[in-house]
């Protein structure tokens, strides 16, 4: 029986997704700010598809979720937990600067203002409290933590902005530390490509496995 995992989305910052899902895939995809895509509607690789789907349900680690602006990074991060609260993870949750949609079996808490460090002490709160909940903004410090959070048995969602799979990789060591690496599950970058049938835009991914994934 698989063990209660631990998953964290950490945003770098949380984009408004109710347009953009609508636009990618269509409004069929969303019920009253309910996010319902699956990882087989955000790829059109099947390969593509079993790498998320095998990194969503890692026993522990630190995966990145990365893309130039306006990539789609945070509807690929919440289509991955879905996928692993479908798959029966326990304790998946999310500290976010805004909610726009929920995700179905995910608690979802919205970051107080005040930067990093009020982030920081909120999540420093939650854990305290009891909760299993792992945040980390666009900052050495935070990222930081998230760090100390794997190495203690969770999976960590991180999302920064990159120029490949590879460059995420060495963005998030150069801002935390070398050692930060053996925590790494994979990387994903990403881009979106126009349809020039529908006109609509689907995802196109890279991967950079790290010493925890494959």
């Amino acid at each position: 029986m698989r063990r209660q995992t631990d998953i964290v989305h950490v945003a770098e910052s949380c984009e408004r997704l109710t347009p953009s899902i609508s636009k990618f895939w269509g409004d069929a995809m969303t019920t009253d700010s309910q996010f319902t895509v699956t990882l087989g509607q955000i790829t059109h690789q099947p390969a593509d598809a079993e790498v998320l789907d095998r990194w969503s349900r890692a026993p522990k680690g630190i995966v990145l979720f990365a893309g130039r602006p306006g990539s789609g990074k945070t509807t690929t991060v919440y289509a991955c937990l879905a996928h692993a609260v479908q798959h029966g993870a326990q304790g998946v949750a999310t500290l976010e600067q805004e909610i726009d949609m929920s995700i179905p079996g995910v608690a979802q808490t919205q970051a107080p203002e005040g930067g990093s460090e009020a982030a920081l002490a909120a999540m420093q709160t939650i854990f305290d409290g009891g909760a299993t909940v792992l945040f980390a903004d666009a900052t050495a410090a935070a990222w930081g933590a998230a760090i100390r959070y794997a190495e203690a048995g969770r999976l960590v969602f991180v999302q920064l902005e990159a120029d490949s799979a590879a460059d995420a990789i060495e963005r998030f060591t150069a801002s935390t530390s070398a050692a930060a690496t053996s925590q790494i599950v994979g990387s994903i970058w990403q881009t979106l490509t126009t349809l020039p049938e529908s006109n609509r835009r689907r995802a196109d991914y890279e991967f950079a496995p790290g010493p925890l994934g494959s």
